[in-house]
């Protein structure tokens, strides 16, 4: 993930989390008591850094996930961190 010079990363980090989270679930047998600690973890560890409007717009518009996830553009979070970034860049002008 770290070799920029192959592929941009920003499009894929958040996506790899979100499949991280689901393996971990997956793997301790969908118990929520079992995996919570450790979603718990991996969300405070992104709060503020890898789950910012940018990451998710590059998360929504990448290919990979794009097409692989016909459900995507229905996620609320994704929509609406995707609405605050164009609406920062537009300054508040969405009506262009």
């Amino acid at each position: 993930m770290v070799k920029v010079d192959w592929k941009p990363v920003m499009g894929f980090i958040y996506g790899e989390i979100k499949v991280a989270k689901e393996e971990i679930m997956k793997a301790l047998g969908g118990q929520e008591k079992a995996y919570k600690p450790i979603i718990d973890i991996i969300i405070n560890k992104m709060k503020g850094r890898l789950d910012s409007k940018l990451h998710l717009t590059a998360y929504l518009l990448n290919p990979y996930y794009h097409y692989k996830d016909s459900q995507l553009q229905h996620d609320l979070d994704v929509m609406d961190a995707v609405l605050e970034l164009f609406d920062t860049l537009l300054f508040g002008d969405l009506e262009m």
